[in-house]
């Protein structure tokens, strides 16, 4: 199981803080064996670097950060990863059409921080799906 995390305004704040519980719930779901990875919006070099070292600082755990290069969109980079879970507040307009060609599950923290999701990385995958109506069945 691959997990991108988007970093700003989604584990931490403006200031690089942790938000809530993020650091615990990342670390469980590596714990649980899921990949981790993240994706910040810094493009220069030593900002990049900065981000990496402060989730290091801040006991995140992983050690990948992914950022865009040049003229890269952020489609591009998390196409580029492939993972099945992408966690992030907002992006949902880059991200529409590479949800569906890739089945990339998108949870986007809008409307739920981080500490309220799932413990178990399988259960991400799932997260957020309406289920199905299920047809009555007539006797």
């Amino acid at each position: 199981m691959k997990i991108l995390i988007y970093v700003e305004n989604t584990i931490v704040d403006g200031a690089m803080n942790p938000i809530g519980a993020a650091v615990k719930k990342v670390t469980g779901w590596m714990e649980y064996g899921a990949e981790i990875s993240y994706l910040t919006e810094k493009t220069k070099f030593m900002e990049v670097k900065a981000v990496k070292d402060k989730l290091k600082e801040l006991v995140f755990p992983g050690e990948i950060v992914r950022s865009r290069q040049g003229n890269e969109t952020f489609r591009e980079v998390i196409s580029s990863v492939e993972p099945n879970v992408l966690v992030s507040f907002g992006l949902e307009n880059d991200l529409a059409k590479l949800n569906s060609d890739r089945k990339i599950h998108l949870i986007n923290l809008v409307q739920v921080g981080i500490d309220n999701l799932p413990d178990k990385p399988d259960d991400l995958v799932v997260y957020g799906k309406k289920e199905e109506p299920v047809a009555e069945v007539k006797e």
